[in-house]
């Protein structure tokens, strides 16, 4: 009654049966195995004359479901499941970002630039490359220290025994200067990307990401977006093994409760501090260390063995030195605030620039440090403390009167 010809009235229950319900024997003819399983059943998938209503009788003409298909063999399943893996990973992209990769079988692991790497694995590595390279840059390794003519001439050479017989301790100082002259270029060479952002994420405790220019290299001290123009104007990548070695060698100590190296980097960040670049002040005393080192200023602390290593290495001399000098300049910003960082450098270059005698007492100074820290309770240690113990292998001229300019200098 009041229905037009081909009307068909459906329980709502049909629309949406699926294909283990009773409506199975009205569409048994038009499907295929497994092929509409899970799908909605619309009012065009049904004839009129095949619709029941389930209230009416409709049980009557039901008929089994098919069985379903047998489970897949062993070879299948691996099959299936490398294919669910793959479209996972296709599927959700929130678990891969620009530091990670698809590895083997599926696996999602950090790229290689984006694991760190230490300053000995990057030392035999630039090493391997300097001794296979048969068109390393000059060196001048040694230049006799403030003597010309005739006395330059008969003036006895000071000798590095550090390693044993002088040609092997010498070959070990040449080194150092080969790997000066090494650039620092990231895009070509994976170990350099990696040793820098390694001593990124060690100074900040975050992950620089993927590029090698950016704005983020600013916070450790580059004076631009690009490290390449700091690193390659001077000193190359052994500032960065310097670096990194002297954080991992002395990760131990503490000033103030809080480990060296770190303060040093916290203090280039302080608001009152002028915001002094940490990794441009480490070229710069780079440069110094190795000045000292081709004058033979550094060569008797390096042949004593005074490194606290079982013998003298001249690497590590030359990374004492540097350590030596950051010591000093955070010393000075603490104790005179109010002058200005480039001050302080030039007065450390002025005392790196004396000569032995002032490199002696320095490094004196960095060895006190050094070897007592750890004897001493940490939070009871401050830099006034420090000046009173080292106060007598000093031999630096007093500061210049407050008001006087000092160069700047390079």
């Amino acid at each position: 009654g009041g229905k037009e010809e081909g009307d068909v009235q459906l329980n709502p229950k049909a629309r949406t049966r699926n294909f283990s319900e009773a409506s199975v024997a009205s569409i048994g003819g038009d499907m295929r195995r497994g092929s509409l399983v899970g799908s909605v059943i619309s009012e065009d998938d049904c004839g009129d004359e095949d619709v029941e209503d389930e209230d009416e009788g409709g049980a009557g003409n039901f008929q089994p479901p098919l069985p379903p298909p047998p489970p897949p063999s062993s070879s299948q399943s691996t099959e299936q499941q490398l294919r669910d893996q793959w479209e996972n990973l296709e599927t959700a992209p929130s678990q891969i970002d620009d530091t990670m990769e698809v590895g083997v079988g599926g696996t999602v692991v950090k790229k290689i630039e984006h694991t760190n790497i230490t300053s000995s694995e990057f030392f035999q590595i630039t090493s391997a490359e300097i001794s296979a390279d048969p068109n390393k840059p000059a060196i001048v390794p040694y230049e006799s220290p403030g003597s010309s003519g005739l006395i330059s001439v008969f003036k006895k050479r000071p000798s590095l025994t550090s390693s044993g017989p002088v040609a092997v301790a010498e070959a070990a100082r040449d080194l150092v200067f080969h790997v000066a002259n090494v650039k620092y270029e990231p895009s070509e060479c994976t170990h350099h990307s990696r040793i820098l952002k390694t001593i990124y994420r060690r100074l900040t405790g975050t992950d620089p990401g993927s590029g090698h220019v950016g704005k983020f290299w600013e916070l450790i001290g580059f004076q631009g977006v690009d490290p390449r123009t700091d690193l390659n104007r001077s000193m190359g990548v052994l500032t960065l093994h310097l670096v990194l070695s002297m954080i991992e060698r002395h990760s131990e100590l503490r000033v103030n409760g809080k480990p060296f190296v770190q303060s040093v980097y916290r203090c280039s960040m302080e608001p009152g501090m002028a915001g002094w670049p940490f990794m441009c002040v480490a070229v710069g005393f780079t440069l110094e260390a190795l000045k000292a080192l081709r004058n033979s200023s550094l060569y008797s602390y390096i042949n004593k063995g005074q490194l606290g290593e079982a013998v003298g290495d001249v690497m590590t001399g030359v990374g004492d030195m540097l350590s030596a000098q950051f010591l000093e300049f955070f010393e000075l910003i603490k104790l005179k605030p109010g002058v200005h960082h480039a001050e302080h450098l030039a007065e450390i270059r002025r005392r790196m620039a004396g000569g032995k005698k002032e490199v002696k007492a320095l490094m004196a100074k960095w060895r006190s440090f050094r070897d007592n820290v750890d004897h001493d309770a940490p939070e009871k240690r401050d830099f006034t403390d420090l000046e009173q113990e080292t106060a007598t292998v000093s031999t630096s001229k007093p500061a210049a009167p407050k008001g006087r300019a000092k160069g700047y200098g390079v």
